[in-house]
């Protein structure tokens, strides 16, 4: 969206195809704090990019929600930048950080730990499933190449489907690609998590890009979320 509303006129980004709707979800070490409500001054929240990240504009969100428009930046203050690694060790190595915006599979080893807890996810945001990655790229990339574009789409969603339809093949890809030394049974139950929604249909856009132009992060509201997607897109259901 930031991209999208900041090349208009000029490379004109747009963006390509979700890849997933995961659900993002803050969680905590304090016992204290039950509600996004409960967090204090003295609480920090670890997540990827400060002010600019989904994991921030969503906060933003639920303090618009819960204490007026005027104070949607309730939490920046609170907010400090980190990778979800780091943040997942800061976290549980009892340092300032109490909160973290993860999402899977850091989401899932640290509430595995006794008195993590979760308080809120993106869905509550979203009011459902809503679309956090999506691969992009420039309007003249995409004019210059319909045939390349064509077979990136078509190639993104055959891989949704294998994800979908055959965890064991999507967790195997995803530890031969990564790298990571999680046991595959753990991995596939990331994969097959009900919450997570792998296909190529955008998901919440709209919702996300009203707010961001009421407080200012963009400056022209997008017509509708076909704006924002490359035409192979457009007979999709999106929102």
């Amino acid at each position: 969206l930031l991209m999208w509303a900041k090349t208009r006129g000029s490379s004109e980004v747009k963006a390509i195809a979700p890849f997933n709707a995961m659900p993002l979800v803050l969680i905590t070490r304090n016992p204290a704090i039950q509600r996004v409500e409960d967090i204090g001054p003295n609480d920090r929240i670890a997540l990827p990019g400060v002010g600019v990240s989904s994991q921030s504009i969503m906060l933003r969100m639920v303090a618009a929600r819960l204490f007026g428009d005027a104070n949607y930046q309730k939490y920046d203050a609170l907010e400090v930048n980190r990778g979800h690694p780091d943040a997942m060790a800061a976290l549980l190595s009892n340092t300032e950080i109490d909160c973290h915006f993860t999402t899977a599979p850091y989401l899932q080893r640290e509430l595995a730990v006794p008195g993590v807890h979760a308080i809120l996810s993106s869905t509550d945001v979203y009011g459902g499933p809503g679309t956090i990655g999506v691969t992009f790229a420039t309007k003249k990339f995409r004019d210059a190449n319909p045939k390349l574009m064509a077979a990136f789409v078509a190639a993104t969603e055959d891989a949704m489907a294998v994800i979908r339809n055959d965890h064991r093949a999507a967790a195997d890809a995803y530890m031969a690609v990564s790298g990571d030394n999680a046991k595959r049974e753990e991995v596939e139950a990331v994969i097959a998590d009900p919450t997570t929604t792998f296909e190529i249909v955008p998901r919440g856009t709209m919702k996300v890009a009203a707010f961001m132009y009421k407080t200012g992060a963009i400056k022209v509201m997008p017509e509708n979320w076909q704006t924002l997607f490359v035409p192979e897109l457009h007979d999709r259901a999106g929102s």
